[in-house]
């Protein structure tokens, strides 16, 4: 299948550049899959198109603080990106940098509260290896750290403070990610307290979102494309939840594409495995679900990954049919955007 398949019109101001003031209150397009058929609602509805035999799982992962601002000695200012640590001290990092060309092995970039970095190795493509004089553990990366805010959200307007909390899920404890899932966004803690009250049984897995979750399509044909990989891990008491709802037939609904992806991944042809696991898996139309029947996802870019897996999901037919109907109707799109319930 052509690239240019998955491919729509989205005005730029359809971009949400911030949320909706309350996480609930965002839009929600509730679809029916298998009778092709939408209607128009608000997230903080989506408790009345779901039963107690669901099971809803959530990817908790945190997004690190991981945008860095660095200055060398003759004052030239830096942007590095951590990657993941390459040593258990985590000492040595794998990076991401602006201005690369003039980060040679051997240049010392500082940073605030007395911390440096010598470059390392230069590995090309922006990747730089860099020795910092201490260890960057979470509270480090608290202190001087920023969320590395998705680019079309960064190149549009400063940072904020509201975005260390507006781009975190309420739920979210387990560091490690690099992009937020962006799907529980609009989860409150009144919602999740409402999801008890009514019985509905809630999991949790980690997927370690990587910066590829933002990279296009660039090949011509989908298949051509190679995806990243990714870190995830399973329980054994989620796993044993999980599986027994398989075996009995009862709606697994994931919570945004990085729970889909967990699942399919972790599904052996008879259950769902428990444990730390790495996946590349790009789900594509013609793609047979295992384990998800239902999904939370935002609306996501044109000629993207997502929007594939989402087409796998529904229909690619359909699913553009669904995103013309969001474009009309003036949706938010992306990550502070609106949201959809596929069923």
């Amino acid at each position: 299948m052509k690239k240019e398949e998955f491919d729509f019109y989205l005005p730029e101001e359809l971009i949400a550049l911030k949320p909706a003031q309350k996480r609930e209150d965002c839009r929600l397009l509730v679809i029916d899959k298998e009778n092709k058929k939408y209607q128009d609602d608000i997230f903080k509805n989506i408790l009345n198109y779901l039963n107690e035999n669901d099971l809803l799982v959530f990817n908790n992962t945190k997004v690190d603080k991981a945008r860095l601002f660095a200055e060398k000695k003759s004052g030239g200012k830096h942007e590095i990106l951590l990657i993941e640590p390459l040593n258990p001290e985590k000492t040595l990092w794998k990076t991401i940098a602006s201005k690369t060309k003039k980060l040679k092995p051997e240049t010392i970039l500082f940073f605030p509260h007395n911390i440096h970095a010598v470059v390392s190795e230069s590995k090309g493509n922006g990747i730089l290896y860099l020795q910092f004089n201490l260890s960057m553990e979470d509270d480090v990366l608290e202190k001087i750290g920023e969320l590395p805010l998705p680019p079309y959200i960064r190149n549009k307007r400063n940072y904020s403070l509201e975005d260390e909390i507006d781009y975190q899920t309420v739920y979210a404890c387990v560091p490690g990610s690099k992009a937020a899932p962006t799907a529980g966004l609009h989860f409150s803690d009144e919602i999740l307290k409402e999801l008890k009250k009514r019985k509905i049984q809630t999991a949790d897995i980690q997927l370690f979102v990587s910066l590829g979750t933002f990279e296009p399509i660039r090949t011509e044909t989908i298949h051509e494309h190679v995806m990243h990989e990714e870190e995830f891990f399973i329980s054994k008491e989620t796993a044993d939840l999980l599986n027994a709802h398989l075996s009995s037939g009862k709606r697994i609904i994931a919570v945004g594409t990085t729970v889909v992806r967990t699942l399919e991944s972790a599904f052996d042809g008879e259950k769902i495995l428990h444990g730390k696991q790495k996946t590349t898996i790009f789900i594509k139309p013609g793609y047979q679900f295992k384990t998800v029947r239902g999904l939370i996802t935002n609306f996501h870019t044109p000629l993207s990954t997502l929007l594939v897996l989402v087409s796998s999901f529904m229909g690619k037919k359909f699913t553009m049919d669904v995103y013309n109907h969001a474009v009309e109707k003036k949706y938010r799109f992306f990550s502070y955007g609106d949201s959809m319930l596929i069923l």
